[in-house]
């Protein structure tokens, strides 16, 4: 997948003749993750805080939904790989914000701060599901268990591996 100014590109490695599919985000981009529970799904995050999701099989190529997640840049994104629809977005506001994207449907779950400056990157944890790795401007690593936040733990308590 190349990012461009405006368009995402997606080629065919196993086929170099394959011309390629290409999205319009209207917005520079910023991140871009695959949906672990979906082959052909993506969702990319954007400068202006847009979080779009597209499928590969969409005839017109258009966003299955796009929403507002923060009021500034969304830098990071991570999927849970052990909760479906479970969204991470690091921002430079300096939170972590976790989603629900079910049903194409987006609702927001948790917010943390977690005192580690601009969020540059999020990544869950394969080992342990719910532990999500955070790294800022502040050159520190932080570690979040977000089964802590009741929201997250009423929602997804009973997906622990």
């Amino acid at each position: 997948m190349r990012r461009g100014r405006d368009v995402l590109t997606q080629k065919d490695g196993r086929d170099p003749s394959h011309s390629g599919l290409k999205w319009s985000t209207k917005g520079k981009v910023e991140n871009l993750a695959w949906d672990p529970h979906s082959e052909h799904s993506f969702v990319a995050s954007l400068k202006d805080g847009t979080v779009k999701s597209f499928d590969i099989r969409a005839a017109d190529l258009s966003p299955s939904f796009t929403f507002h997640a923060n009021d500034g840049e969304v830098s990071s994104i991570s999927y849970n790989i052990h909760a479906p629809n479970l969204l991470a977005m690091g921002s430079a506001d300096e939170s972590v914000k976790l989603w629900d994207l079910s049903n194409n449907q987006p609702s927001w779950i948790a917010r943390h701060l977690p005192n580690a400056g601009i969020v540059f990157s999020v990544s869950f944890s394969a080992d342990c599901p719910f532990l999500l790795d955070v790294g800022g401007s502040e050159g520190k690593l932080k570690v979040w268990d977000t089964l802590s936040d009741t929201g997250v733990s009423r929602r997804y308590g009973s997906n622990r591996p």
